[in-house]
């Protein structure tokens, strides 16, 4: 009799137990079910916007939303049916139009510092990637606005095996913002900055301490410097 009652006993333990782990797989998956139809309905009541291009000039539509330019562009070509990222709803951007002139179309990307760049003086760039414009002037290794505006510029560089250094990004001779890389051997360092600039203001890049890297048996390119104007 006592062993009936023993297992009596256990098959009633297993059957709850049984029962306790299934109700808590049912409340797991009901629980992500739920939150899959939240996000859902968030997803699918959420409000589209549409990105607006600025620079390129273009007049611009932007379906879906009550987002408009603060400032009607005055210059309004004929537009292709090449915008993206499709062409019935490119969502109002457009690719910049480097024909457009007053500086719309500055944009560059140079690399390779000069390897008798020394600490103290202006690191001398000596490869154009990319140059749209004529700001660039690789004679100075430095970039001259042709016209008022806002600029983006981002550089990078990187230390030699053997020494730190520190690079800085001047705006008219005054230093703007700094990377540094350590002794630690071949470190990166980069910095980025948006400008303000007036007609004949000048942007470059100054080694301040230490060394950089730029292997002359290697086409790449460790320091850069690369901008364009966003408005």
């Amino acid at each position: 009799m006592r062993g009936i009652t023993t297992t009596t006993l256990l098959a009633v333990a297993l059957a709850v137990a049984w029962a306790g782990e299934e109700t808590t797989q049912n409340e797991k998956t009901s629980g992500k079910q739920l939150q899959k139809e939240r996000e859902e309905t968030t997803e699918k009541n959420s409000r589209q916007i549409y990105s607006y291009n600025r620079g390129s000039g273009f007049d611009t539509t932007f379906p879906n939303s009550t987002i408009l330019p603060t400032t009607p562009p005055t210059t309004r070509p004929s537009i292709p049916n090449n915008y993206y990222p499709t062409t019935t709803n490119g969502g109002g951007v457009y690719p910049l139009n480097p024909t457009l002139g007053n500086g719309y179309g500055e944009a560059f990307t140079v690399r390779r510092a000069s390897p008798r760049t020394t600490a103290g003086s202006r690191v001398f760039l000596t490869q154009a990637v990319t140059q749209g414009g004529s700001g660039w002037n690789a004679g100075s290794s430095e970039f001259v606005a042709t016209s008022p505006g806002m600029f983006f510029f981002t550089f990078s560089a990187v230390s030699d095996r053997y020494s730190h250094f520190r690079i800085s990004l001047r705006h008219n001779g005054i230093e703007v913002v700094s990377a540094y890389g350590d002794a630690s051997g071949y470190q990166m360092g980069s910095q980025s900055a948006v400008l303000n600039l007036r007609s004949g203001d000048r942007v470059y890049l100054q080694l301040d301490e230490g060394r950089l890297y730029d292997s002359s048996s290697s086409s790449r390119g460790y320091t850069t410097l690369s901008g364009f104007r966003i408005q």
